[in-house]
């Protein structure tokens, strides 16, 4: 090799030197599925054309355009993702839709991680619930997950009307479900917390009475606005006696008047019924355990017969009080509307339960034997229930 070679050797390596000592960390090598950044060298409608780093020529075709292309210009630096490592006139395919994709995953496998509120943008809605965005990644919001200010107020026919107007609003949430391989990211609203609703809900006591107004009805309950708070009358709540159509009995403005009877973080479960008297405890305690009643047959199941023995108070007599072993042989041997004599078993005030079978005149042998064995196995769950409440309670003041 000549001295000029030799010269010209050394002039080349020291700018190898210079190169990988400027970039450092950003020399490495461009290939499929990372993330490179670069300098804008022109934008137009059809293309982009990245200078990476004085290493390569990067072209962003416009199907791979993200929203912040419009507003690029030239000297911007931006960050895109490497879609084919250099295609036959020498450019390096790349991707700012990709890249943007691939920040989001990046930020919601970190909240994911870190249990972190963020923020999302409601873009759609369906009778289960919202299509949320984070960027440019979909996720889903299930009605169950909503806050209870931003929960459906109207019948299940007019769930999604109520949804709709969350359209377009921003929500704060937590990750629940990341799963970006199978499509499946869902957010909670709920979890993520209402901390003027905890803090409302956290002034109140378990049976404070309180006046409030009707502000929805739905399938399984009313809605009603306590000032800066809201609670939940549960339907099997709102009266002693069976409610079948909540809209014939109450209209949205309607004064109620309800009593706390949980708290759990911002959300209120309200009662209506216990403002008044158990019509079944009043009438329970003409019946004595022993004694013989007349009732009527209200209902076949396969449990056995409800019977009612006065009004407000319905009784189970077991199916093996009447010798079947299914509601097909049940129904052979009784139907709706039969009345006859029975005796009590058991009463438990508490569950609001009676226990029937026939007078012992009447009662099968093998019917009372069963019977015996219930009260055995109810007996030892019970027990069982208590040791293990014991228990615990012995390791909590440990």
């Amino acid at each position: 090799m000549s001295k000029e070679e030799v010269k010209e050797s050394k002039k080349n390596f020291d700018s190898m030197e210079l190169i990988v000592e400027s970039l450092g960390d950003q020399l490495i090598p461009i290939k499929y599925g990372i993330t490179v950044k670069g300098n804008v060298i022109s934008n137009s409608r059809s293309r982009i054309i990245v200078d990476i780093n004085g290493i390569a020529l990067g072209l962003i075709p416009a199907r791979e355009y993200s929203s912040v292309a419009p507003d690029l210009v030239v000297g911007d630096e931006i960050s895109a993702y490497v879609m084919v490592q250099e295609n036959d006139d020498g450019y390096v395919i790349l991707s700012l839709r990709r890249a943007d994709k691939e920040k989001h995953l990046a930020s919601l496998a970190s909240h994911y991680e870190s249990k972190e509120n963020l923020a999302v943008r409601v873009r759609d809605v369906n009778r289960g619930g919202l299509v949320v965005q984070h960027g440019n990644i979909e996720g889903f919001l299930p009605i169950s997950q909503l806050a209870s200010q931003h929960y459906p107020k109207r019948g299940r026919d007019k769930i999604q009307d109520s949804l709709k107007d969350l359209l377009n609003k921003e929500l704060q949430v937590k990750v629940i479900t990341f799963d970006p391989k199978a499509n499946k990211i869902i957010f909670s609203e709920k979890a993520a917390g209402d901390s003027l609703a905890e803090e409302k809900a956290g002034q109140l006591s378990i049976g404070q009475e309180l006046e409030g107004t009707v502000s929805g009805i739905v399938d399984f309950g009313i809605f009603v606005n306590l000032g800066e708070l809201e609670g939940l009358v549960h339907i099997s709540e709102v009266s002693w006696d069976r409610v079948y159509n909540l809209d014939r009995m109450f209209a949205v403005g309607d004064k109620v008047k309800v009593q706390v009877i949980s708290v759990d973080g911002g959300r209120v479960s309200l009662s209506i019924k216990r403002l008044t008297p158990d019509p079944w405890q009043t009438a329970i305690k003409e019946f004595k355990i022993g004694s013989e009643v007349e009732g009527s047959i209200v209902r076949l199941s396969p449990f056995g017969a409800f019977i009612e023995i006065a009004t407000d108070v319905v009784g189970l007599m077991h199916i093996s009080e009447f010798e079947a072993t299914s509601q097909e042989e049940l129904e052979d041997k009784v139907k709706v509307g039969d009345k006859d004599k029975f005796q009590i078993l058991t009463i438990e005030p508490q569950g609001r339960k009676v226990g029937l079978a026939y007078p012992d005149s009447k009662r099968p042998a093998s019917a009372k034997k069963a019977a015996e064995e219930r009260l055995k196995e109810k007996a030892k769950k019970a027990e069982a229930k208590k040791e293990d409440k014991d228990e615990k309670e012995e390791v909590a003041t440990a």
